[in-house]
């Protein structure tokens, strides 16, 4: 999503009553630092439930996650050290970094991952959403995996791998494939809002 897009995009559950707090990616932006792809800018996520903690009109007992694409990726990381998270929701998330059918990414976990040409195997390992999933803090935590079938980024069996081991781990799931959709959902995206909104309101 550019900019603009995401803002749109966040602008209509903000308008729900929703409050959204986000962290910009190391070196983005204006942004210091270098981004880790799921390593310690993890750190600055987290941070961001301190500052929930100072916010007088944020119910700090109620906060869930949204995360898109490599996003989710960095949910799963966060939920494995926090228990405040109550309803966790991907869109067009990555299952694990070691996509077959992406060699090119490769190279960007080159570029990003500090030690990866050393063990790229322990690097991804330490950054899989799959293998995360049996040490998430909140037993009773909410998830929602949602993906595009026609998703050409990454691949929506991603989603069926995520959706199997939540339940495979007892973990409350649901599943939403768009049938006609691509990796940002761009022809569903109100029904996407809406079932974003809807989910929450049921689970925070």
């Amino acid at each position: 999503m550019t900019l603009s897009t995401l803002t749109d995009f966040l602008s209509k559950i903000a308008a729900r009553g929703f409050i959204i707090i986000g962290s910009q990616l190391r070196g983005s932006g204006r942004s210091e630092g270098k981004d880790e792809f799921g390593g310690k800018d993890i750190g600055d996520v987290l941070k961001l439930l301190e500052i929930i903690d100072h916010q007088s009109n944020a119910d700090a007992n109620k906060i869930g996650m949204l995360g898109v694409s490599r996003g989710a990726m960095t949910n799963f990381l966060v939920l494995k050290e926090t228990d405040r998270i109550m309803a966790n929701i991907t869109v067009g998330g990555i299952a694990d970094l070691n996509q077959k059918d992406r060699p090119e990414m490769v190279q960007l976990y080159k570029e990003l991952i500090p030690d990866f040409e050393k063990n790229p195997n322990k690097e991804l390992d330490k950054r899989s959403s799959l293998l995360s999933i049996p040490l998430l803090k909140n037993k009773n935590l909410k998830n929602f995996i949602i993906h595009g079938a026609n998703d050409e980024r990454v691949n929506v069996e991603n989603a069926f791998a995520l959706f199997d081991k939540l339940k495979s781990n007892k973990f409350s799931t649901k599943l939403l494939i768009y049938e006609d959709a691509n990796h940002g959902i761009n022809n569903n995206t109100n029904n996407l809002i809406t079932e974003i909104i809807s989910y929450f309101r049921n689970y925070l």
